[in-house]
C-alpha cells in the first residue's frame, strides 16, 4: 500500500508524487476546504490505481467533487466528521465495497443512483443525525450485508425488504424499532443493539 496524506494549509502532492508513486493505491484527505478538494481530485487519471479515498474532517467541504465518481477501481470511500457536507453526487462507482458517511451531521439525502452500487457490502450512516429518509431505490443494494445507523433515525423504504444479502444492523435503541418490521424479511440477518453487543467490525479489516 502506497498512501498519501494531504492536510489544510499544504501544497497538493498529487503531481509531484505521481512519479514517485506511480501504483499508490490509498488517499487520506483531513482538514481540506472544498476548494482544495476540488483540485485533489483530478486524481481519476493521475492514480487510476487508487482503491480507498478516506476524507476526515474536512468542514467547509459542501459538495464531494464529481470527480471522485470516476476513480475507476475504487473500492472503499471515508467520509467522517465532514460537518457542512450537504449531498453526494450521483452514484457511479461499480467497485465500491465500502461507504462510511459518519457524522455528516448535515446531510439530508442519499443519491437515488446508491442503487447502481451493485458490490457495496458495507454502508455506514452513524450519527447523520439530518439524514431525513433513505431513498426508495435502496431496495436495488442486493450485495449489502451490513448497515452502520447508530444516531440516524432516517426514515426506511419499504423497499429495505428486498435487501435480501443483509446480515447485521448495527444500531441504537432508537432506530432499532425502526427495523424490528422488516426482520421478517431477512433470513440471514443478525440484528445488534450496541447498548448490550459488543460490535466488532474487525470482519472489514
Amino acid at each position: 500500500m502506497v498512501l498519501c496524506e494531504v492536510r489544510e494549509g499544504e501544497s497538493s502532492p498529487v503531481f509531484q508524487v505521481s512519479n514517485i508513486f506511480p501504483e499508490m493505491t490509498e488517499i487520506e484527505m483531513e482538514y481540506c476546504s472544498e476548494e482544495k478538494s476540488s483540485h485533489f481530485f483530478d486524481i481519476a487519471n493521475i492514480f487510476p490505481d487508487i482503491t480507498e479515498v478516506e476524507i476526515d474532517y474536512c468542514n467547509g467541504l459542501e459538495r464531494l467533487p464529481t470527480a471522485v465518481c470516476d476513480i475507476p477501481n475504487l473500492k472503499k470511500l471515508s467520509i467522517t466528521n465532514c460537518h457542512d457536507l450537504i449531498e453526494l453526487p450521483e452514484a457511479r462507482m461499480g467497485k465500491l465495497e465500502v461507504l462510511r458517511l459518519r457524522a455528516c451531521t448535515a446531510m439530508g439525502s442519499l443519491p437515488k443512483s446508491i442503487s447502481e452500487l451493485k458490490k457495496l457490502k458495507f454502508l455506514n450512516l452513524s450519527e447523520c443525525s439530518n439524514l431525513s429518509s433513505l431513498p426508495e431505490t435502496m431496495g436495488g443494494l442486493q450485495g449489502l450485508e451490513t448497515i452502520d445507523v447508530r444516531g440516524c433515525s432516517a426514515r426506511l423504504p419499504v423497499t429495505v425488504k428486498h435487501l435480501k444479502g443483509l446480515i447485521h444492523v448495527i444500531c441504537d435503541e432508537e432506530t432499532q424499532k425502526m427495523w424490528k418490521p422488516f426482520l421478517v424479511h431477512f433470513k440471514r440477518l443478525v440484528l445488534l443493539d450496541v447498548h448490550k453487543a459488543d460490535v466488532s467490525l474487525d470482519f472489514l479489516q
